[in-house]
Parts: structure tokens; C-alpha cells; sequence
């Protein structure tokens, strides 16, 4: 028996839907469509989204790929795809077009008002949620917080007591041959290190202890759910939630952030009203972020604040134990890479960037941009480009940047970012990273026992099943200037 019979189907009504629908559509595969652009194959009516639907693991892989073959099929370094009631996603891998959009013609490619809409819910009206005033005003505000003095006068002591810590775990591990998840330490250590210098909260306990984090969970679980909106246009992916559970789910889970958060501020604000000239001045970012505002304990204020701090959390947490754990899997299955220390620095980067046309456009290789097309520009895929950095280009090699006569443009390898929005905290990441890399080098060698991780869609490059080894003290350990050849410590 058919579900909807055909004498139903051919109602007037019904005709005129469906007719509708279809008109709606093909309006947007005429408007959204980009026969100037190379693209992959997609559906004549309803874009990339299928397809991005079905194959949401190894994106970048597949990033990296279709690019490669773009470039090698002399198509040029551009490529598009669209959604319909979305967007058109336009990807450059050109170096001179990333400079014009993230420096030369800057105003014109912002966060836009779909990125902000996504990421609302956890980044509020934070610094990498927020664009034109608001956007320079917060930038300021940080810029005065996340300073090179700050880093190296207050905050080693503390990444060096964390590693101190997180090398104990380690050597447990090795004495007992347990198989322990990286990543998972990464995460423990980049949040304890984070919430101590970020907010004085010297008692989370991330690292002496194997229980989850409420916080980090509740995070990481926000994350996930938001980033699947991005498949989607706005209605239907407010739909989906309502229908899948991810509504009642965030709910939920920003509950936890928020209570989290707003408990560390309220306790921050009356330490700070109480101790007029404190004999230890506290240095945590939270209290110069009150400092610099005004302890105004208002709603609106306090929104603010936990929005600023959420925002450094991402950033400070997240970005760094990725890293961490990215440069530990390449350092592990290219063992060679250990030999001298001065790669730490090297290995050690923060994977997709977006933005939004305000206006049409023109870049510099002539692509014709229109108003609220996306654009995309993948760090990833840049950094294994033979085009861009010679026939090894795929070889982990991290001496290469020792080999240079001056570091490549941020345009070329724009990890950091670059223009006027360059990562402020990219000197802490690198000190925090550096001593964690060079304490794991000293002590330890590391077996990978799962394989090559699998990435876990989310705003940041995550591993889903994390990087699971096996731990070893070193027999040999290298001397901190890399030089000197090794320091025997076989008994």
C-alpha cells in the first residue's frame, strides 16, 4: 500500500508545495552555485550537503586531496562548495589572497552573523564570537593582559609545576606498563595549567586524579554539538536539535559551564573589592580582566566576564593540548624528530578558518567574491603544499625551520592566524608547549598503540578516540640545548 496515495499527492495543494520547494530550491542552486570555481561532484539541486552530511570524519584529509588535485589538474588554489539556504563556501589555498583578506581588505571578511549564531551559546559576545567595535574593544582589553613579561615573569612557574606533575603520571606508567591516553593527559594538564593562570584556582586536580572533570566534559560535549550546526542552514539545524535532543542536551551542559564560571567570577569580584593593596598581588588573567574593566558587578557585566573567560578557556585549554597531542603523534612515529631539542619550538603549531563577505569583492588573483559567501582557509592543508614548501613537503621534518634564513610569511602558514587578529596568547602556547616537550623528551620514549588518531569535527582539531601509548623511561636522556649529544642515565 503506498504511504501517500496518488490522488492525495495530486491535490492542488500538495502541488503547490511541492512546486514551491522546488522553485526555492533551484533559486538557490542558480544564486548559490559558482560555475567560475572549481568543485567537487554534489547534487544538482541540494549542493554539498548530503555529502557533508554523510562524511563528517577525515575532513581535512579530504580537504587536502581535493586541493592537491585542483592544483595538480591546473584548476588554480580555489574551490567551492554550497548549501542550499546556507551559503556558498568559497577555500583558498593562495597566500596573497589570504593576506588580502586577513590584512589588506580586512573589514571586509568578518566572523558574520551565521558563525556568531553557532558558537552563541559557549562564546557568547567574546573575542572570537565578535567583530567591528565590540571586537576591537575586547582586543585591546586582552592586549594588555597577554603580555611577553606576563608569560615569562608569572606563568612558567606555573606550566613547570604542571609538568612536574604530569611527568610523575607518566612515570607511574611506565613503572606499571599501562597503556594511558596522551591526549587525555594533554587535556588535564593544559586545564590545570589554565585555571590557575587564567582564574587562581590552584585545587582542580585535573592531573592527580583520573576522574573526569565536569567542566572539561560539559565543554567538550558543547563543542560537539555546536559544531554539527555548521552542516546545516540555521532553521533546520535548530529543527535538529529540537528533534535529536542536542537542545535539551546543550541546555544542560551549558548549565554545568555556566555555574562553573560564574562561581569563579563572583568569588574573584569580592577577593578583589576586599583586598585594596593585597601584600601578594594576584597575576591570574580573571583579576586583571576585573582591573582593567571596573568591578562593576552587574548582570550585564558578569556576562561579559564569563563570556571573556570561556573565550580564553578555548583558547588556553583546548588549542594547546591539541597541539600537544599533534605534535607528540608526529614525534612518536618519526622518532628521529627527538634527536635534538630545538625542534620542540618547531613541532609545536596550533586547523580550518572562517569568515564572511560583508561586500562584494575582487581578490587578488581575480576571483570574484560575493557578499556572504563564506570563506575558508585551512592551515592544515597549507602546511603540506609542495608549492609552497618544496617536493618534501609531506615529510615531517621539523628541522626545515631551522633552515631558514627568516620564518615564512603568517600568510604562508597562518596557524597563528595573521593581520590584525593574530593569536595574542601564540607566545604562552609556545612557552607552555616547549616545557611540557622538552620534559617528555628528557624522560621518556612512547609506543603508539592505536594507530592514527581520528579526528573529531568540533570548532578545534580533536582527536575522537584520543592517542593511546605506551610509556618507557628513557635510557638515554637528551641534554635542554640539543647539542651536546646524549646524557647517559643506563644504570
Amino acid at each position: 500500500m503506498a504511504l501517500f496515495p496518488l490522488s492525495t499527492c495530486l491535490r492542488p495543494g500538495v502541488l503547490i508545495a511541492v512546486g514551491s520547494v522546488l522553485a526555492l530550491l533551484i533559486r538557490e542552486r542558480t544564486y548559490r552555485y559558482r560555475p567560475d570555481i572549481p568543485s567537487t561532484p554534489h547534487n544538482w539541486l541540494l549542493g554539498h550537503s548530503l555529502r557533508l552530511l554523510r562524511r563528517q570524519g577525515q575532513r581535512l584529509q579530504r580537504a587536502f586531496h581535493r586541493q592537491r588535485a585542483f592544483l595538480d589538474s591546473g584548476l588554480g588554489p580555489n574551490s567551492h562548495v554550497w548549501l542550499p539556504f546556507g551559503s556558498t563556501y568559497i577555500t583558498t589555498c593562495d597566500p596573497a589572497n589570504l593576506e588580502f583578506i586577513l590584512k589588506t581588505n580586512f573589514d571586509n571578511y568578518v566572523k558574520g552573523p551565521a558563525f556568531h549564531a553557532i558558537h552563541a551559546p559557549l562564546l557568547g559576545n567574546g573575542i572570537f564570537n565578535s567583530d567591528g567595535e565590540h571586537w576591537r574593544k575586547q582586543r585591546k582589553t586582552a592586549a594588555n593582559i597577554f603580555t611577553i613579561a606576563q608569560f615569562r615573569d608569572n606563568y612558567l612557574a606555573v606550566f613547570q609545576a604542571k609538568c612536574t606533575l604530569l611527568v610523575a603520571r607518566l612515570h607511574e606508567a611506565a613503572q606499571n606498563g599501562k597503556v594511558v591516553d596522551l591526549n587525555d593527559l594533554f587535556y588535564r594538564f593544559t586545564l590545570d595549567s589554565f585555571m590557575e593562570i587564567g582564574f587562581g584556582m590552584t585545587d582542580l586536580g585535573a592531573l592527580t586524579s583520573d576522574e573526569p572533570v565536569p567542566f572539561a566534559v560539559a565543554f567538550d560535549e558543547v563543542q560537539r554539538i555546536l559544531n554539527r550546526r555548521f552542516n546545516m542552514a540555521r532553521p533546520m539545524w535548530m529543527l535538529n536539535e529540537l528533534l535529536n535532543g542536542d537542545y535539551f542536551r546543550l541546555k544542560r551542559h551549558l548549565a554545568v559551564i555556566h555555574r562553573v564560571a560564574d562561581s569563579i567570577i563572583s568569588t574573584r569580584q569580592r577577593q578583589y573589592a576586599t583586598d585594596i593593596s593585597p601584600s601578594a598581588p594576584r597575576h591570574d588573567l580573571l583579576t586583571l580582566l576585573i582591573g582593567i574593566c571596573g568591578n562593576d558587578q552587574t548582570i550585564e557585566s558578569n556576562e561579559e566576564l564569563r563570556d571573556s573567560i570561556l573565550n580564553f578557556v578555548i583558547a588556553g585549554r583546548d588549542t594547546t593540548g591539541q597541539s600537544l597531542s599533534w605534535a607528540m603523534f608526529e614525534l612518536i612515529r618519526n622518532a628521529h624528530a627527538w634527536t635534538r631539542l630545538p625542534y620542540c619550538a618547531s613541532a609545536l603549531r596550533v586547523p580550518t578558518e572562517i569568515k564572511y563577505a560583508v561586500n562584494d569583492d575582487v581578490w587578488p588573483d581575480g576571483t570574484r567574491i560575493r557578499a556572504g559567501d563564506g570563506i575558508v582557509w585551512i592551515p592544515w592543508v597549507l602546511g603540506r603544499l609542495r608549492e609552497l614548501w618544496g617536493d618534501d613537503a609531506l615529510e615531517y621534518r621539523p628541522s626545515r625551520w631551522l633552515e631558514m634564513d627568516k620564518l615564512p610569511s603568517p600568510f604562508v602558514y597562518p596557524v597563528f592566524n595573521a593581520g590584525p587578529r593574530t593569536c595574542l596568547g601564540q607566545s604562552m602556547v609556545m612557552l607552555q608547549g616547549v616545557a611540557c616537550l622538552v620534559e617528555l623528551a628528557r624522560h621518556f620514549d612512547f609506543e603508539m598503540v592505536n594507530g592514527e588518531p581520528i579526528v573529531q569535527p568540533a570548532l578545534t582539531l580533536q582527536m575522537k578516540e584520543g592517542l593511546q601509548v605506551r610509556v618507557f623511561e628513557r635510557k638515554h636522556r637528551f641534554l635542554a640545548d640539543g647539542d651536546q649529544g646524549p646524557e647517559s642515565v643506563e644504570e
